[in-house]
């Protein structure tokens, strides 16, 4: 179960901000709400030209278009495998001691079979740490 709290500063260590430094920061959030508008909208443009500059390559069979400002190819991705393991069959090739060490049990099918308390009686919490701060923008 993941748990996540909220660390508050107090008002009294807080020093006072200078009214130009208050100003320069209303300047820069303004100009950042402004570009996070234009590169959105910008963004929907390019998917919109990509999704027809490929859907035309595909109409007229062409693999690879370019010109003066560059070049265009049509990549088709490798996908990804994935491996899963028979736990039954996986038991019976492995020392029991062996089996249990390299099992885990994810949340959700805990959840299907057992309750909350359930889980959190036989679970071991790592508690979170905080990451590095980071700015996040919200635009009005």
């Amino acid at each position: 179960m993941t748990d996540s709290r909220r660390v508050r500063v107090s008002r009294k260590a807080i020093p006072e901000t200078p009214r130009a430094d208050i100003s320069r920061m209303d300047e820069l959030l303004a100009s950042l709400c402004k570009l996070d508008h234009k590169m959105k909208s910008l963004a929907i443009t390019q998917k919109a030209e990509m999704e027809e500059l490929l859907y035309l390559m595909q109409t007229h069979h062409k693999v690879e278009v370019a010109n003066a400002y560059g070049e265009a190819k049509v990549v088709i991705p490798a996908g990804r495998k994935s491996t899963w393991i028979d736990p039954k069959k996986f038991f019976k090739k492995v020392p029991e001691g062996d089996f249990f060490a390299s099992i885990t049990v994810g949340m959700e099918k805990a959840k299907k079979v057992l309750s909350e308390k359930e889980i959190a009686s036989i679970s071991t919490v790592t508690p979170a740490v905080p990451g590095e701060p980071a700015l996040k923008i919200i635009p009005a």
